[in-house]
């Protein structure tokens, strides 16, 4: 679960791996992974053909991946567990089976790239702070966030924007309905500070402090999620 959602993974197919030579988290073989001391790169052969390849840093799961890579005996598969003395393969439907049996919910692989996917694009357009300018600049980093999104997931942002990026966020952006930014604001807390039409300041408390990153990421995951208890 970790490594999807610090590595925007597919959770891949074993039949679709075997018919297309292109592998997801649960399909990656041992000879894909390097693994040096809290770093593990992946570089393998994505949905379509396409090359993946990126790194993720986690002092939690990388000891896990090194040592199932170590490994002796279990096939070529990078994810394995042991059962008595022989190594069993995870497959893709395993994963999904005990993400539905954790969360007691509906879920799948698929939610956390639709996840992080979403929230990527909500915190690209909450720090363009330029864009409240007109519509032009919103449709302009509108098309620069969907292709960071795509960057990440090493998808193109036709795919990203379409399959991943909730359409909510974009539906907010074009009305920018931002609350106030101060954090101290009783009005910010209670979600009802909005800027005045043409104003820095916030009808509410009239303060006029701009986002930070860390504010603006706090402010999109909370107001992308407010409307709906969950994502589609």
């Amino acid at each position: 679960m970790r490594l999807l959602d610090r590595g925007f993974f597919r959770i891949g197919g074993e039949d679709y791996a075997a018919r297309n030579d292109s592998y997801g988290l649960a399909t990656i073989q041992r000879r894909h992974v390097r693994a040096r001391g809290v770093q593990i790169a992946f570089d393998y052969p994505a949905k379509g053909g396409r090359r993946r390849r990126q790194v993720v840093q986690d002092p939690g799961v990388s000891p896990a991946i090194t040592a199932l890579k170590r490994r002796r005996g279990g096939g070529p598969k990078l994810l394995a567990y042991r059962s008595g003395r022989r190594w069993v393969e995870v497959r893709s439907d395993d994963i999904n089976d005990y993400l539905k049996a954790v969360t007691r919910g509906d879920f799948s692989a698929k939610d956390f790239r639709t996840w992080n996917a979403t929230v990527l694009a909500a915190v690209a357009l909450a720090v363009s702070g330029a864009a409240r300018r007109s519509k032009t600049a919103r449709r302009r980093a509108i098309v620069r966030a969907t292709e960071e999104v795509a960057h990440y997931l090493g998808n193109t942002p036709a795919v990203a924007r379409a399959s991943y990026i909730d359409p909510r966020v974009f539906d907010r952006f074009r009305g920018w309905q931002r609350t106030c930014c101060n954090a101290r604001c009783r009005w910010w807390r209670r979600g009802c500070g909005r800027r005045r039409s043409g104003s820095r300041r916030c009808a509410a408390c009239g303060c006029d402090r701009d986002l930070s990153p860390k504010a603006a990421g706090r402010w999109a995951i909370a107001h992308t999620t407010r409307d709906a208890g969950d994502l589609s």
